[in-house]
């Protein structure tokens, strides 16, 4: 499996973008993630140009679209989102798009973007997105390819079974695109794995996922959490 790391896993280090890119980079792994977590984040992108050098060297780009403050529809601002995401695939070898689900209103007009979407399972805290009828709705009746985030599927269910279940079932319709990997502590989501209360069933799933056709595994860890 490859793995790598999230930009948002600098997230509370106050760091540009472009230079929690470089933190990514620098722990000399072949994939990442790059998140916009807001479309001012996503309008204001800018990175230099050996950053985007370097970036062009990775075996897997994926980008994560904005979720906060934004409903995608057929609206001004989603058309704008899709534009300005698909400007990045001219700057850098993006290969898939994450989007939250409840963060969707229309999926048509994201079928029609042609964007690699991937839908990402949700935790708790959102809306919807998260059971296994709400997965199933989605794999039965879009196009789009799946990035199961085992932190997530642990929080609603932390014997595993549905990220096992949800996994064996992207898997076998080859739409799984990659895992987003974090644990937990009593007191944070998203913990690193090497201080997760859950560690050992994480690292249990993620065993079991990387024997089989997953390729790639983005890390999602605060990793401010391992610094203070």
């Amino acid at each position: 499996m490859i793995s790598g790391y999230s930009t948002g896993c600098f997230h509370k280090f106050g760091y540009s973008l472009d230079q929690s890119v470089r933190e990514c980079l620098s722990l000399n792994n072949k994939s990442i993630e790059i998140c916009f977590a807001d479309t001012k984040e996503l309008d204001d992108f800018s990175l230099a140009e050996d950053t985007l050098k370097a970036l062009r060297k990775m075996w897997f780009v994926s980008v994560h679209a904005p979720w906060r403050g934004i409903t995608y529809s057929d609206n001004p601002e989603t058309r704008q989102v899709i534009d300005k995401i698909w400007k990045l695939f001219k700057l850098m070898p993006v290969v898939s798009v994450v989007m939250h689900p409840d963060s969707i209103d229309d999926y048509d007009i994201l079928n029609k973007s042609e964007l690699p979407i991937a839908i990402e399972n949700m935790g708790r805290k959102h809306r919807l997105g998260h059971s296994n009828s709400e997965i199933e709705y989605l794999i039965e009746n879009t196009g789009f390819e799946f990035v199961l985030d085992l932190q997530h599927a642990y929080q609603i269910d932390p014997s595993m079974e549905l990220a096992y279940h949800i996994f064996e079932k992207i898997e076998k319709e080859h739409r799984i695109s990659h895992l987003h990997v974090s644990g937990q502590t009593k007191d944070h989501n998203h913990a690193p794995l090497s201080i997760s209360d859950n560690r050992e069933v994480i690292c249990s799933a993620l065993e079991y996922m990387a024997e089989a056709r997953n390729k790639y595994a983005i890390s999602e860890e605060d990793l401010y959490l391992t610094r203070k």
